[in-house]
């Protein structure tokens, strides 16, 4: 169970996300979009402040849809989307990530004209999502055993679609987790820190594929029963109609 933090997600403090998202190395970050389709990050977010957006799961008004799907006999994950408004903190590292993430889409995917382009702040391209019908928010939390699956946004659902995707694990990782995508177990992809984020780029990753969680003694039937739920954030910067 997750312990209650002492701050709502709308008042706790965004003071150092700014700076931890800015300190992101980009440059390595695009280059490794380029090569091997995702990057992962040190923690974006503190303890407390994972927490306190993993508290919002239990809060049905915030979301508009919840979906369940099993992967294997062991495994059940749960997904919740978000309506507008965006909390707080979950709004705030959106607009901070978009900030960074749009010049490297505009140059993975140059536009035939420059009203083409990715805009450089996420409200502006919420704008051009709603004037196209696209209404609903695609950030949404998933709550899964370990070890979790993680499917991508990859559906479309409109004509306004961003094509980078950002996974922030808010619950802490047990030691030796790793990810696997589409498969694929990934050795530099170790989680280490609650608050890790991994950024796929969708062109790289088949949507269709889960990004897989996993970790030592995943055989353990017992491990898979009573380890606890982890929680992540899933960051989709278009909407869906």
């Amino acid at each position: 169970m997750i312990d209650q933090p002492s701050l709502a997600p709308e008042y706790a403090t965004a003071s150092d996300l700014a700076g931890r998202i800015d300190s992101v190395d980009w440059w390595a970050t695009e280059q490794a979009l380029a090569t091997r389709g995702y990057s992962l990050t040190g923690p974006l977010l503190d303890a407390a402040q994972c927490e306190a957006v993993a508290m919002l799961y239990a809060q049905e008004e915030r979301f508009r849809c919840r979906t369940i799907a099993r992967h294997h006999a062991l495994d059940r994950s749960e997904r919740q989307y978000f309506q507008y408004p965006l909390p707080a903190l979950v709004n705030q590292m959106r607009e901070r990530l978009y900030r960074h993430l749009a010049p490297i889409a505009n140059r993975r995917y140059p536009a035939t004209s420059a009203a083409d382009r990715f805009p450089a702040r996420q409200a502006v391209f919420t704008q051009a999502c709603h004037a196209a019908g696209q209404g609903r928010p695609a950030v949404l939390m998933s709550k899964h055993s370990a070890p979790g699956y993680c499917t991508l946004n990859g559906e479309a659902r409109g004509g306004q679609v961003f094509p980078i995707q950002v996974i922030v694990f808010l619950s802490r990782p047990g030691a030796g987790a790793v990810i696997q995508v589409a498969g694929v177990t990934r050795d530099d992809a170790c989680l280490s820190a609650q608050g890790q984020a991994v950024i796929v780029a969708l062109d790289q990753v088949d949507p269709r594929h889960a990004l897989h969680f996993n970790g030592p003694n995943v055989c353990n039937p017992d491990c898979l029963i009573h380890r606890p739920k982890n929680y992540s954030l899933q960051i989709a910067f278009h909407d869906f109609r």
